[in-house]
């Protein structure tokens, strides 16, 4: 057998994007020179069709294998015309050979065997062709064994009246203006499948509305499968041999072929194809090739809020009727095209705006391909059980006529397949970490809206269930012997990345905002229920998943930043082995993870500043044990920014290390029944150990004119220290250690170091802090005087 897939876009009510023709294989006989002309005619005939048949055959395979090609020129003819005839624009395909020059700009080409004379029939496809693809000349090249003997030029006019292959023009334009009206005024319905019909010897073409058909009596309609397939296969081929850009754009088209396909299907009765389709219509609304960009959508490009409702009316109008007929001699005679006007029916919109619905319609169909899963490996276990050996030689040979493939091009993962070798559903096993990856990938998208809404307890929910559904896929796999893949690993990427975005968004709400959360939180549809209790009948539940620490919902924020840090180590030890080529979102996770560090050591920093204004002795461990905590999050933070050489942030970094240390001081600042000591030397090492840190973030950030607000804040704060430094030497002189004239020059230094760092603001009138330098400077100058009036006093006395 022969097969040749012809693709045919009719701008109007009709619309054919596949049209799957099975021909049989014709075997030329000999003939000698008196047979008769219309034998020679319909031989020619069929070796014409026959060789044009192969050659767009071999034209779609190559068009099918290479990749490359089918990117750039999604059509697998060589161009495309638009040909208006009469009212009706059509987008046709052709591979017709065109050539020019200067005198012949549009000729066309055709080779003809000098021994065989042009027939009526070669006549008519010359014209046709050139007519259509709008070609004035025709050179007809005569060959003997393939070489050229002789060739003219004939205009495309004066085809229909050369000598031999006569033809009455104005019937053809009738015959094709007629048939197309009535085409045009019967074949309205979008979705359905239409055949067009003409016995050998009858009188009439009889258009038959297949999808009505099968919609009446489905149960007992040989058609309806067929039909379903045929429906299933035109959404494949648009889907598979489209570019991205194109298959948003026909997403319409392709739902509604989608729809029908499902709705004809009783998925009690065909459950294998019910499944593969609910699954391809999933996998129209979310793509696998998720990105946190990609997701992103705000529902400005929404036309309609009912975009994404699938009701449609199927076979529900009071004229319907199963088949249409017309007379061929009707069709012969001129105006007669004014057949029944009916109004555009109308047909899914293209799959727009808000991803939470996107995601949520994907999840119905998703259920929808597990439950009849359900239902095929319920009735192939009744079978095998009942008569291996008459399911093996009748149902299963039945069913396996059609071959339902899955909607994935090459360039994806090849290792989900739907549809084995023998054209069944894949085993059970692998099929469930199929829909349950699609099902993670929805899931994501629902945390990324809930996360964007500051609707946490939804956003914690939708975490649940998409790790669960992760977390049964690697099950499933496992218990298949697959390897995770490449693909299963980058989602597992993004939802961690999201999940530690949303763990550190809880952590700045109030405990009792955690609680009206909960609600939000325990609340579950029917399609969530649906999804747990495949996952549970995996052995994956909330409390068994290795992810649950990432769903739980806590008003104790250092569980939601231990719980947002370990998200961000879990996405960046994936992300770090997928390659170089994700080395940008490398970066952006490293520096969400150093911004994390750093809030939780400001939360550690602040419980230790509360414990050294309540400086209790028996809880100075659990003190010494928050600083520890602090410092190491501060320094795995700036461990973060140096790997991604975030200046900005490794500087602010180290200000919060210098003050860590100022409260380190003070920690160790001596008081002995609430009156407070001598200056200790361990103050003076904290201390020392402050103004390192922020002359670090200074030494970095000093000529970056980008940075100056940085500067000045790391200046005003080493000033404090060294004021604060100062103060505490002079209100707390350690003369038990230290002479006077060195405890005097120390104070100097500090002073004129915290006047020095002071002049930054001093220069700034506008600055916030401008009032605030000013008197700090006054204080300064002041203590100064003091000091040096009391060390001149000491020595005239």
């Amino acid at each position: 057998m022969s097969k040749v897939l012809i693709h045919v876009y009719l701008f109007s009510r009709i619309e054919y994007y596949l049209i799957s023709v099975e021909l049989p294989q014709i075997i030329p006989e000999s003939s000698d020179s008196n047979e008769c002309q219309t034998s020679s005619t319909n031989e020619a005939a069929a070796e014409t069709l026959l060789q044009q048949i192969k050659n767009l055959v071999n034209a779609n395979n190559d068009f099918e294998n290479d990749d490359a090609h089918s990117k750039s020129s999604p059509s697998p003819f060589q161009r495309t015309v638009n040909w208006t005839f009469e009212n009706m624009k059509m987008l046709i395909g052709s591979d017709l050979p065109i050539f020019g020059d200067e005198q012949h700009p549009a000729v066309s080409l055709r080779l003809r065997d000098m021994n065989k004379p042009i027939n009526v029939l070669t006549g008519i496809d010359c014209w046709l062709d050139n007519l259509m693809c709008n070609v004035p000349e025709l050179a007809m090249c005569y060959h003997v064994d393939g070489i050229v003997q002789s060739y003219e030029i004939v205009k495309t006019e004066e085809l229909p009246y050369r000598e031999g292959c006569e033809f009455p023009a104005n019937v053809i334009r009738n015959l094709a203006t007629n048939l197309l009206s009535f085409l045009k005024a019967n074949a309205t319905k979008e979705g359905h499948t239409y055949w067009l019909f003409k016995g050998p010897d009858d009188d009439i073409v009889k258009l038959y509305d297949l999808t009505s058909l099968c919609d009446t009596s489905r149960d007992d309609n040989p058609y309806t499968l067929p039909v379903a397939t045929l429906l299933y296969k035109m959404a494949l081929n648009m889907l598979s041999k489209s570019d991205h850009e194109t298959r948003s754009k026909e997403s319409g088209t392709i739902r509604t072929l989608l729809k029908h396909c499902l709705d004809m299907l009783n998925p009690e009765k065909f459950p294998e194809y019910h499944c593969a389709a609910a699954y391809m219509m999933s996998d129209l609304y979310i793509d696998d090739n998720v990105s946190e960009q990609s997701w992103t959508s705000d529902g400005s490009d929404i036309p309609d809020p009912d975009s994404l409702d699938d009701d449609l009316p199927f076979a529900e109008e009071n004229d319907s009727h199963l088949y249409t007929c017309v007379n061929i001699k009707q069709l012969a005679q001129p105006q007669q095209n004014r057949f029944r006007k009916t109004p555009d029916v109308e047909r899914l919109a293209p799959i727009h705006g808000n991803l939470d619905k996107r995601a949520t319609e994907a999840l119905k169909y998703l259920v929808e391909a597990l439950r009849s899963n359900a239902i095929h490996r319920r009735v192939q276990a009744t079978s095998e059980q009942t008569n291996e050996q008459e399911t093996s030689s009748t149902s299963t040979d039945e069913k396996s006529k059609v071959i339902v493939p899955l909607p994935y091009q090459a360039t994806r993962n090849s290792s989900k397949i739907l549809i084995d070798n023998k054209n069944h559903l894949t085993n059970d096993n692998r099929l469930k970490a199929i829909i349950l990856h699609k099902a993670a990938a929805a899931y994501f998208c629902l945390v990324d809206r809930s996360e964007k809404e500051k609707h946490y307890g939804s956003c914690l929910r939708y975490l649940r269930l998409g790790l669960n559904c992760y977390s049964a896929e690697l099950k499933l796999q496992s218990m298949d012997h697959n390897n995770s893949s490449t693909e299963c690993k980058k989602l597992l990427s993004y939802i961690m990345s999201i999940a530690g975005d949303c763990r550190l968004m809880i952590a700045h709400i109030t405990a009792e905002e955690v609680e009206k959360y909960r609600e939000q939180y325990n609340e579950m549809s029917e399609v969530d229920v649906e999804i747990q209790k495949v996952t549970d009948e995996v052995g994956v539940d909330a409390n068994s998943s290795e992810f649950s620490w990432v769903s739980e919902l806590t008003p104790v924020i250092d569980r939601n930043l231990f719980a947002s840090v370990h998200a961000y180590e879990y996405a960046i030890n994936i992300v770090r082995n997928l390659g170089d080529h994700e080395k940008k979102r490398l970066n952006l996770l490293t520096k969400r993870f150093g911004n994390v560090r750093n809030e939780m050591g400001v939360y550690w920093m602040n419980k230790c500043a509360q414990a050294v204004k309540n400086l209790d002795q028996e809880a100075a461990k659990e003190t010494k044990d928050q600083f520890r905590k602090c410092f190491e999050s501060f320094d795995a933070g700036i461990q973060a920014f140096e790997k991604i050489n975030d200046v900005s942030n490794i500087a602010l970094t180290y200000s919060n290390l210098g003050r860590l240390m100022r409260y380190y001081a003070q920690f160790y600042a001596p008081v002995v029944n609430g009156v407070r000591q001598e200056f200790s030397q361990q103050e003076r090492q904290s201390y020392q150990k402050a103004f390192d840190y922020y002359l670090k973030g200074l030494k970095l950030v000093e000529n970056r004119a980008d940075l100056h607000e940085v500067y000045r804040t790391l200046s005003w704060e080493l000033s404090n220290t060294y004021f604060t430094m100062a103060t505490a030497l002079q209100d707390f002189a350690p003369l038990m250690t230290m002479s006077q004239d060195d405890i005097e020059k120390e104070i100097i230094d500090c002073m004129t170091r915290a006047l020095k760092y002071i002049e930054v603001e001093l220069a700034t009138p506008s600055s916030d802090r401008y009032a605030l330098a000013k008197y700090r400077a006054a204080t300064i100058h002041h203590r100064l005087a003091s000091l040096l009036h009391h060390t001149f006093r000491t020595q005239v006395s």
